[in-house]
């Protein structure tokens, strides 16, 4: 843990190369002043490899920090994974593919999820499964598989590709996820839809959808139709791609193209 000296940046980078049994890694409060300075960012190195990493968590950690080190970092044994920054954080962590595959396993390994965006001056994708660190932050073995995260997103493009790159992650474990609930939050944003996530998610029993635009609803009856992205059925033999789902709860301001929701919702029930 670093809670007092904060080290430059190679120097960080430096000690997490070299530490391949590394199985907790914690900053906390680590911001700078306006006088201090952490260095350059490493730049054409070598990813960070840390397969016994089990928990990663930094809270309050300066965006060079993040920045720099946080796309460096290969752990797919990740379960506990919690990621804030400082006042700059919603422009710090870009959803590449290296960033869903370190999140992959922890959402596996979740018992509910959370989706929502935020906006600001960037808009920011949030995903948390209330992860458990615990207080005493040396008892790496007390903490609850989950992760709590933000994304930063600069077009809906951008969205579809990381639900793209979580889809990928998650089949890389070769196992289903399992998630019983998921809640999602958008507030008036035309918001891709997460297939690729609900497709991972068959032990699903309840799920929550607060849409203000309402333009989620439709691909939703498709989803749950059978139909994955671009129309493809992605369960040809019950045609349910969610069959544990029990609760399923829809709300939003306004409902466009209301008609076809209404009669695809009646097709879907009457099956």
């Amino acid at each position: 843990d670093f809670k007092y000296h904060i080290p430059q940046i190679t120097d960080l980078y430096a000690i997490l190369s070299s530490s391949p049994e590394l199985e907790r890694f914690c900053m906390i409060n680590i911001v700078l002043s306006e006088d201090e300075s952490l260095g350059t960012p490493p730049t054409f190195v070598r990813p960070i490899h840390l397969p016994h990493l089990r928990t990663l968590a930094l809270s309050h950690v300066s965006t060079v920090i993040l920045r720099g080190i946080i796309p460096l970092i290969r752990a797919s044994a990740c379960h506990t994974l919690v990621i804030d920054g400082d006042r700059d954080f919603s422009v710090a962590l870009e959803p590449q593919e290296t960033t869903a595959q370190l999140i992959a396993k922890s959402i596996v390994l979740s018992k509910s999820l959370k989706l929502g965006v935020e906006e600001d001056d960037t808009t920011c994708i949030w995903i948390r499964s209330e992860p458990t660190i615990d207080s005493n932050w040396a008892c790496w073995a007390r903490d609850r598989p989950g992760v709590s995260v933000k994304l930063a997103v600069r077009s809906a493009e951008a969205i579809s590709q990381l639900w793209d790159y979580l889809g990928n992650a998650l089949s890389s474990h070769g196992e289903a996820t399992s998630i019983g609930s998921i809640g999602v939050e958008w507030a008036g944003q035309e918001i891709p839809f997460p297939y690729t996530l609900l497709e991972h998610c068959p032990a699903l029993t309840s799920l929550q959808f607060k849409d203000d635009s309402g333009t989620t609803l439709y691909p939703l009856i498709q989803f749950l139709g059978g139909n994955g992205m671009k129309g493809n059925v992605i369960n040809s033999e019950s045609q349910f791609p969610l069959p544990k789902l029990g609760s399923l709860c829809f709300s939003g301001q306004t409902i466009p193209n209301l008609d076809v929701c209404v009669s695809g919702a009646k097709e879907l029930l009457e099956r």
